[in-house]
């Protein structure tokens, strides 16, 4: 989630949010998840970093106005975005299942948030 955070503060701001509304779409918004969840932008067919991890366990949130308004948020004429890209209930394959130790599967859950800059 760290890496689909960081690519989506790379976004265009204006890409990300129009004043205080929220306007990240496709196709954008399905890079950051496929980035979040294969690692990659190439092949969205993929294999995800974690078996069995799908779009949908990946979200994407934008705060708009919830940053700084000064600096490079200057020109925007309000405060900047924040993007939380956030895993929920990921089942890990644990490689202790095999050997009878652990039974049940272990769920991850993860969040990442970067302010958009827009490099």
């Amino acid at each position: 989630v760290r890496d689909g955070a960081r690519y989506a503060s790379r976004l265009n701001v204006f890409d990300v949010c129009d004043g205080a509304t929220a306007v990240l779409a496709d196709p954008q918004l399905s890079q950051v998840q496929l980035l979040t969840r294969t690692g990659q932008l190439a092949s969205p067919n993929a294999r995800p970093v974690v078996p069995g991890w799908t779009t949908g366990q990946v979200s994407v949130t934008v705060n708009c106005q919830a940053f700084v308004d000064t600096g490079i948020y200057t020109s925007l004429g309000e405060a900047g975005p924040v993007v939380t890209v956030a895993a929920t209930n990921v089942t890990y394959p644990s490689l202790f299942n095999a050997l009878g130790r652990i039974t049940r599967g272990i769920s991850l859950n993860a969040r990442s948030s970067a302010a958009v800059i827009g490099l």
